[in-house]
């Protein structure tokens, strides 16, 4: 949390010069540029002073970097493992390998244009994925299904999502392009659906990263089981953030079918939901443009009481996973924590 007496409305603090005031138990010395944040412990913090007399956060873009810098020593903390060296860091004495209960709060999604693709295309792609596919033989078991953007590891969870969201199921998602009067195949004319293009989508993703350029090949077998033809958009990782950010000329429209995540800024699911699918939030690279979602995101903002607001975030995920489908919901990272051995009494949220 920032002082208001410090920190305007407005403007960005200059990091070099200006004097940024929270609430925390360190204060901010300086950032370098990509390359690190320095804070130094506060003694006079109205709690007792903490424990390391300085915090300094890397800069390490790249994954392969930082897992190597944990394995060489070189930092206490790892943030964003890599899930091939899981087993190397359990088998360091040098490193803590802990395996939460819970699983972490990012949402990780295939976007769907819904300004562009309607409701039948995206209930029919949502069932047409092999998410066991995903988990447990290209991940190997490290993320956990999502249902929503809502983690589980959320208080205000709604625990059976899972009894009723998507999960492959090719009759559905043929059955409901059927039921749309979109083709007159028969629904086990599996030949016939492979052979006939019915719409064509763009996926888009950054190639240098494995999994999103791994994507476009499964999508385009797994979606020729409902007529879908998948372009390959892939493209460098400056212009997949050109196009996130809806700097294209076509703005978010540029975007059809993508893979991306989302984290929470704090610790209220409503970070998750609002951003994401608000008709009037920045980030809803999807552009859902939905009245009733709308509605629910304004009588969440505005109830007070925490049994309520339980209520509207069951609703919004039931409307989200069963008639919305404004997303394919792939996964959340299982809760695991890296970090030096030397540490202890490390609190993992």
């Amino acid at each position: 949390m920032l002082s208001p007496a410090s920190t305007s409305k407005t403007e960005y603090l200059d990091t070099a010069t200006d004097d940024l005031v929270g609430t925390g138990p360190y204060d901010y010395v300086e950032y370098v540029t990509d390359d690190y944040v320095l804070f130094k412990r506060w003694d006079d913090y109205w709690m007792e002073p903490v424990m390391f007399d300085e915090l300094i956060f890397n800069v390490m873009e790249d994954s392969s970097t930082r897992n190597y810098a944990m394995l060489a020593g070189d930092i206490d903390y790892l943030l964003g493992s890599i899930p091939d060296l899981w087993d190397t860091f359990n088998a360091s004495s040098s490193i803590s390998f802990v395996e939460i209960d819970k699983p972490y709060l990012a949402y990780y999604y295939l976007g769907i244009n819904n300004n562009k693709i309607n409701v039948t295309w995206r209930k029919a792609i949502s069932y047409a994925i092999n998410y066991t596919y995903i988990l447990e033989d290209y991940w190997e078991g490290a993320f956990l299904r999502s249902y929503g953007p809502v983690s589980p590891g959320y208080a205000l969870y709604y625990d059976d999502l899972s009894d009723v969201g998507p999960n492959l199921n090719i009759t559905i998602a043929r059955q409901t392009l059927i039921d749309a009067g979109i083709t007159n195949l028969a629904v086990d004319d599996d030949a016939g659906w492979r052979s006939t293009t019915l719409v064509s989508f763009n996926y888009t993703g950054n190639s240098d990263n494995a999994f999103r350029a791994d994507l476009y090949p499964i999508f385009k077998e797994w979606f020729k089981e409902i007529g879908i033809n998948v372009i390959d958009g892939l493209t460098t990782w400056a212009h997949y953030l050109y196009l996130l950010y809806g700097q294209h000329p076509a703005g978010y429209d540029a975007l059809e079918l993508y893979y991306v995540g989302w984290g929470p800024d704090y610790l209220d699911p409503m970070n998750m939901i609002q951003p994401l699918f608000s008709n009037i939030s920045d980030s809803n690279t999807a552009q859902v443009n939905d009245p009733l979602l709308e509605k629910y995101i304004a009588a969440y903002m505005e109830e007070p009481s925490e049994i309520i607001r339980i209520e509207i975030v069951k609703n919004i995920s039931l409307y989200l996973a069963t008639e919305l489908y404004p997303h394919a919901f792939f996964f959340h990272p299982r809760g695991r924590a890296i970090h030096s051995a030397d540490l202890y009494n490390v609190a993992y949220n």
